[in-house]
């Protein structure tokens, strides 16, 4: 298989276009896009896992579905109504994102010994505020 790419630019700018020669056929890609914004690269932070229980709860996105906040040792939780737990790691002692998908969560907290009132997930460019409903979630059976 063939493939010959062809990008053309205007002088000193961008690619405006991309032409694809395969097999004797090409095909135009018009430019839709300037910048395509990358996940910015998350560092964990050194937090004691004693402020994670101010966090421990049920917190409501939306009619009949939740985010539950679990800990598990010196690990923290989330799970999603019908979805998998996945763990997420702190960048400060309120702020966390998981590693295996671009979603952070924010807690909203009104002191720095406060549990959480709510949270907001921040997940492909929207921010989602969850009010706190159910402090400790039911244990598994």
């Amino acid at each position: 298989m063939d493939i010959q790419l062809t990008i053309h630019t205007v002088i000193q700018s961008n690619a405006t276009e991309l032409v694809v020669n395969q097999d004797g056929q090409k095909s135009l890609a018009k430019r839709i896009a300037e910048k395509i914004e990358l996940p910015k690269e998350r560092k964990e932070a050194k937090v004691d896992p004693k402020v994670f229980d101010r966090y421990i709860g049920r917190y409501e996105l939306a009619s009949n579905f939740t985010l539950t906040i679990t800990r598990d040792g010196d690990y923290l939780f989330a799970q999603a109504t019908g979805q998998g737990s996945f763990e997420i790691f702190p960048e400060s002692e309120t702020e966390f994102f998981a590693k295996t998908t671009d979603l952070q969560i924010t807690f909203q907290t009104s002191g720095r010994q406060a549990r959480a009132m709510g949270l907001v997930v921040h997940q492909l460019g929207r921010n989602t505020a969850a009010k706190r409903f159910e402090d400790e979630p039911e244990k598994p059976k």
